[in-house]
C-alpha cells in the first residue's frame, strides 16, 4: 500500500438518520457524502480515546435520541471511512436453498443451506446448521466464522466438504476443528451453531488483492481507499447469514448471538455494531480491530497489523501505523455501537498480544453508553470474576490464545442469563 497523500481538512455534517421501518440490518450507505472526511494525516491528534458524547464537530450528546439519530450513524460512518472500510448496503434478494439435510448422532440435527446475494455471478455461501433434534420450539443460536470448511466443525461424514480455499494452517481432516466449536455443549444447552467457510466470502489471503469471493462482484461508491476490505467483507457474510436463519422457523431470529475468536472476533464485534439484527455479541480475545484499545500500548499496534494483514482492513487504516492518537474513533465506540445489547469480551491472562487490560478499558469506557441508553453498564471487578447477567462484561481466564471448550461455557452461560 501507497503511503496516503495529505488532503485538505473537510467537516463532518452529522445528520438524523431515519429508522427503519422494516428490521433491515443498519449497514451504513457508503454513497452518503464519504468523500468530504479529511485524510489521516489532517486529522488531530487526540491522546485520550474520544468521548462518546462529543461529535467530530463538537457537539455534545446527552439524550438517547441524539444518541441513535447522530452519533450513532456518525461512528458508523467513521468507522467504515477510516477502519474497516465500506460494504454494499443489504442487497435485498438472499435466497436460500437447502443442500444437505441429517439426523447426527447425540440429538444432532444438521442442515447445509446455499445462500445466495447480490448480482447473479457472486459465490455463494454454505451456511452449515446445527441444532438439537429434540427442540420443540425456535431455538437461539450462535453464528461463527470457520477458517477451514464446514466439515473441519464436525467429525460426522453427513456435512458436506468444504471446496473453497484454506490456509496451509489447516488440518482439512473432518473434524479436525471440532473441539473449538463445542457443538455438543451448545446442543445440551438447547441452542444451535451456525457456520461457513469464511473463504466463501472472502480468501485470508494478502496475496488474493481482495478480488476474490464478493469483491469482484459488488461496486462500493465510496472513495478508494474507504472501500472494504476483508473484515468487512466477513461481516457482509455474516449479515447475509442472518438474511437465511431468518427465513428458518425453527430457530428463533430474536436471540442470534455473533460469535468469534482473534480476526473472526474481530468480525463477530463489528457484525453486532452494524447489524441490529444481532441479539449479542461474544468477541473472544479479538485484540486490535476488536475490542481492545487502539491507543493502548500493551498489544498488537496497528502499524504491525497492517504489516501482517494488509488486506484486512481498508486503506486509510495503513495512515494510522505511526498515529494512531490521530484516530477519530477508538474500539470503545464499536462496542458502545452495539449498545444496549448485551456484550461479552472475553479474554486470556497470557494473550497479552490481544491485550486484556486493553480490552477491559474499552469496557470501562463504553460503559456510560450503556447506562445513557437505560442499562447498567459494565459488571466486573476488572479481574475476571463476572456476574453474567451484565449487559457489558469484561472477562478474563487463565491461559493464551485459543477458542476452547471453557470458553464456550462461558459463552453459553452469558447467553442463558439474558435469553
Amino acid at each position: 500500500m501507497r503511503p496516503l497523500p495529505r488532503s485538505i481538512a473537510a467537516t463532518l455534517v452529522a445528520a438524523a438518520v431515519a429508522a427503519c421501518g422494516d428490521n433491515r440490518p443498519a449497514e451504513p450507505d457508503a454513497r452518503a457524502g464519504a468523500g468530504d472526511l479529511p485524510d489521516p494525516a489532517d486529522l488531530p491528534i487526540l491522546d485520550a480515546p474520544p468521548d462518546p458524547f462529543v461529535t467530530f464537530t463538537g457537539a455534545s450528546i446527552t439524550t438517547p435520541a441524539q444518541w441513535a439519530a447522530v452519533r450513532r450513524p456518525e461512528l458508523e460512518r467513521l468507522f467504515r471511512h477510516y477502519v474497516y472500510g465500506f460494504a454494499p448496503p443489504a442487497p435485498g434478494n438472499t435466497t436460500v436453498t437447502e443442500l444437505a439435510a441429517a439426523d447426527l448422532a447425540g440429538g444432532v440435527s444438521y442442515r447445509e443451506y446455499e445462500v445466495r446475494f447480490g448480482p447473479a455471478a457472486t459465490p455463494p455461501l454454505h451456511l452449515a446448521v446445527f441444532r438439537p433434534t429434540a427442540a420443540t420450539a425456535p431455538v437461539p443460536v450462535f453464528l461463527i466464522l470457520n477458517a477451514c470448511g464446514n466439515h473441519t466443525v464436525s467429525a460426522a461424514p453427513e456435512v458436506r466438504t468444504s471446496t473453497a480455499w484454506s490456509d496451509s494452517g489447516c488440518d482439512p481432516a473432518r473434524g479436525s476443528q471440532a473441539d473449538r466449536f463445542a457443538i455438543d455443549a451448545i446442543i445440551g444447552r438447547g441452542a444451535a451453531l451456525a457456520t461457513f467457510h469464511q473463504s466463501d466470502v472472502a480468501l485470508d489471503d494478502p496475496r488474493d488483492e481482495l478480488t476474490s469471493g464478493v469483491f469482484a462482484h459488488f461496486t462500493i461508491d465510496a472513495p478508494a481507499k474507504a472501500r472494504w476490505g476483508t473484515l468487512a467483507a466477513w461481516s457482509f457474510g455474516m449479515s447475509r447469514a442472518i438474511d437465511a436463519l431468518l427465513t428458518r422457523p425453527e430457530l428463533d431470529g430474536a436471540r442470534i448471538a455473533t460469535v468469534g475468536h482473534s480476526r473472526r472476533g474481530k468480525v463477530a464485534l463489528l457484525t453486532a455494531a452494524v447489524d441490529d439484527r444481532v441479539a449479542m455479541a461474544l468477541p473472544h480475545q479479538s485484540g486490535t480491530g476488536g475490542a481492545t484499545l487502539t491507543r493502548s500500548d500493551l498489544g498488537e499496534p496497528v502499524w504491525s497489523i497492517n504489516l501482517a494483514f494488509p488486506h484486512w482492513f481498508d486503506d486509510h487504516y495503513v495512515g494510522f501505523g505511526d498515529e494512531e492518537r490521530r484516530l477519530p474513533v477508538d474500539q470503545h465506540l464499536l462496542i458502545a455501537l452495539v449498545a444496549p445489547r448485551p456484550v461479552l469480551i472475553s479474554n486470556g491472562a497470557d494473550d497479552t498480544w490481544a491485550d486484556p487490560p486493553g480490552a477491559l478499558r474499552a469496557a470501562e469506557l463504553a460503559d456510560p453508553v450503556y447506562e445513557l441508553l437505560g442499562r447498567p453498564g459494565l459488571v466486573t471487578d476488572g479481574a475476571g470474576a463476572i456476574d453474567p447477567t451484565g449487559d457489558l462484561v469484561w472477562h478474563q481466564r487463565d491461559g493464551g490464545h485459543a477458542l476452547e471448550g471453557r470458553d464456550w461455557v462461558t459463552f453459553l452461560d452469558f447467553a442463558a442469563a439474558h435469553w
